[in-house]
């Protein structure tokens, strides 16, 4: 997996508070919760890890913005206790096993 650098914190005002100033941003993805029901009973702060299968959108890259879209069709949450070890299952069989179940469904 690849880990991400957090960017530092920039409301826009000419002096950000102390606090704010020292705040990681990371990036964030929101789901509509007809999509991801479980995450009614989730809590905030709760650790998961996410695996998703979609396809590229659309790529931006200029002196004002540099960012990928992505369109997601499937997704998965476990909770970070849950989450199959990479030994047990493997990152790549996990990736193969969504590639089959997306050409199982072009199939049908």
């Amino acid at each position: 997996m690849r880990k991400i650098k957090p960017k530092s914190y920039d409301n826009g005002l000419a002096a950000p508070s102390k606090e704010a100033r020292s705040k990681k941003v990371y990036p964030t993805i929101r789901f509509d919760l007809e999509h991801v029901p479980e995450a009614k009973d989730m809590k905030v702060g709760d650790k998961y890890s996410m695996r998703v299968h979609g396809k590229v959108a659309g790529v931006s890259q200029s002196r004002f913005q540099n960012d990928a879209e992505f369109e997601v069709h499937k997704m998965e949450l476990c909770n970070e206790e849950e989450r199959p070890s990479a030994e047990n299952e493997g990152e790549e069989g996990n990736h193969r096993d969504m590639e089959e179940e997306d050409s199982d469904k072009e199939n049908e």
